[in-house]
């Protein structure tokens, strides 16, 4: 009896020191949790909020020509690991060609623009939160849009020597529009830009003639040739050109987009009609698409040529994809994810993507000041990819 009573007693003395024990455990675990849980939302506010809303400090009165993330390609090739597709068809396939296969994106850090409070009164001014988003390629130059993040200054375009990879010239649009994507005719000499007038959804056209002559000394915004409201869509989300056509995306998260396909006339213009709008009773020229094709979400780019149609979705910092048809005679009207000859996992956020001849241009949002500390690689270069090279693969 005795030694019963002895052993329930000895029982309960290990229980309370191993309860004892234990709180020095728990306590280290807790305060670790806390540690871990502080630490993500220090990151949040700073990666995701504050540089959101606010523009990088050290800017300076030029457009920064310098890569921002990564200092040399070298670097952005070990960036890339995680893209092993992506990284061999721009750094270990011969380049044949004379033209470079990367470009380093001017302006991420502090770009020339103009500031103005009504519209009139400009000041030239040094942003340092631009964000790429259109991407047009020309015989001679790469051209890239961007927008101020902040809302502050004047969007601009970048034009980027093609065959040398210097920077040529910053160009000021008219107000602040998003610039989601930009287009080139070849046959009329003239770029594409999407726009927006009287607070609606716009396409402006801009010969190249007015862009190389263009100098922001003179303290005022590029004038447009022609500028169509595109009162079907609610923003001008992406442009391509193909075959004497402009391409006009909407781009949407949840619900299905669209593709609207505009007729480019002879003099340049787009196919157009005189109608009275509703949001401000005057008799607008409003530009007549040709055909309407809704389309999934998410799709960010749309570029063809002769023998291939690409589409690029991307969303946050999740990976971006490109989707490769074989071109038909129907496949410009139908724009699927699905029954597609190719698929390709690329970085976050690639905005806008490009044909020219036989290469595939991309460009990538996610080196602007606000999406610099994201999850995943930046790439603050645009990428030039062999079609034939990627697609036999």
């Amino acid at each position: 009896m005795k030694e019963k009573l002895l052993a329930r007693i000895r029982k309960k003395k290990e229980k309370r020191i191993a309860r004892k024990n234990a709180h020095p455990v728990l306590f280290y675990v807790l305060s670790g949790l806390t540690f871990i849980v502080l630490v993500c939302a220090i990151y949040y506010a700073y990666a995701f909020v504050y540089r959101g809303r606010t523009e990088n400090r050290h800017r300076s009165g030029k457009t920064s020509t310098e890569a921002s993330v990564h200092p040399s390609t070298g670097s952005l090739k070990r960036a890339l690991w995680m893209y092993p597709s992506l990284k061999k068809e721009v750094f270990n396939v011969p380049n044949v060609s004379s033209i470079p296969n990367t470009y380093v994106l001017p302006g991420l850090d502090s770009t020339r623009t103009l500031y103005t409070k009504d519209d009139q009164n400009f000041k030239l001014a040094s942003c340092g939160a631009m964000t790429p988003q259109g991407l047009a390629v020309t015989q001679d130059h790469i051209i890239i849009s961007a927008y101020c993040h902040t809302r502050k200054h004047n969007s601009v375009l970048y034009l980027i020597d093609k065959k040398t990879g210097d920077f040529v010239k910053e160009v000021v649009l008219q107000g602040r529009p998003h610039a989601g994507g930009i287009a080139y005719d070849p046959i009329h000499d003239m770029l594409w830009v999407a726009t927006s007038s009287d607070g609606i959804a716009s396409i402006a056209s801009i010969p190249m003639s007015s862009l190389l002559a263009y100098d922001l000394d003179a303290i005022e915004p590029i004038s447009y040739l022609y500028q169509y409201p595109v009162v079907s869509l609610q923003s001008s989300s992406f442009i391509a050109y193909y075959d004497k056509c402009l391409y006009i995306g909407l781009f949407t998260n949840s619900n299905n987009g669209a593709i609207y396909r505009y007729s480019i006339m002879e003099d340049g213009s787009l196919s157009s009609v005189n109608v009275t709008t509703t949001y401000s009773r005057n008799i607008r020229e409003i530009a007549q698409p040709e055909s309407v094709t809704l389309i999934e979400n998410r799709i960010q780019g749309l570029a063809m040529n002769d023998n291939y149609q690409f589409l690029s979705t991307s969303w946050g910092f999740l990976n971006s994809q490109i989707y490769v048809h074989s071109q038909t005679d129907d496949i410009v009207t139908t724009f699927e994810l699905t029954n597609v000859l190719m698929k390709e996992i690329y970085p976050r956020q690639l905005e806008q993507i490009c044909v020219e001849d036989d290469d595939l241009y991309l460009l990538f949002e996610s080196a602007a000041y606000p999406y610099r500390y994201y999850p995943l690689p930046s790439v603050d270069y645009v990428l030039r990819v062999n079609i034939n090279s990627l697609v036999r693969e």
